[in-house]
């Protein structure tokens, strides 16, 4: 009877060694995955930032350039409305 508890025991404490060195294995394994979904994670935060930059730069340039059409618009359109009144006259 003895040997028959030790036995099973024996089984028991070897399935859960197996088991806990499964779980460790795929802890490992999970924990490897996390990182380089980490790293990859970072590298698309980066390019993401830089885009946005980038966006925003254009953004101001483009700004500028329209405030500049527009003040030579204004410009131009003061001579049509100078030649037109001259012609009316």
């Amino acid at each position: 009877m003895e040997e028959k508890l030790l036995k099973l025991f024996q089984d028991f404490y070897n399935e859960f060694k197996d088991f806990k060195t499964e779980m460790t294995d795929f802890k490992k394994s999970t924990e490897r995955r996390l990182d380089k979904i980490d790293f990859r994670l970072e590298g698309i935060d980066d390019k993401v930032s830089e885009a946005f930059e980038a966006i925003e730069a254009h953004a101001q340039i483009n700004k500028e350039q329209h405030k500049e059409i527009m003040n030579e618009l204004k410009g131009e359109l003061n001579i049509v409305q100078l030649a037109v009144k001259r012609a009316a006259k």
